[in-house]
């Protein structure tokens, strides 16, 4: 028995316009995973927290951007080791 994927609507419509239209650039993409009205990821509105999403933007706190750059530093000195 052969399943047929599945697609999520942002999934679809984005397969369509690649259909119809050809290639699209990664920021066409994102732009329509993310912030397409209907079925793009920004759409939810679920909030931050335990039954939503999680912070990801350095305006949060301040010590966010340090906290990333410090881990990064020390994942490319591991790599460089």
């Amino acid at each position: 028995m052969i399943h047929k994927p599945q697609y999520s609507l942002v999934e679809t419509e984005i397969r369509e316009i690649i259909k119809q239209n050809g290639p699209i650039s990664f920021a066409h993409f994102m732009e329509l995973a993310l912030y397409h009205p209907q079925c793009g990821y920004y759409i939810n509105k679920a909030g931050f927290g335990p039954n939503g999403d999680f912070f990801t933007a350095p305006m949060t706190h301040p010590i966010f951007g340090s906290l990333i750059a410090n881990q990064a530093m020390l994942m490319l000195l591991q790599l460089f080791r």
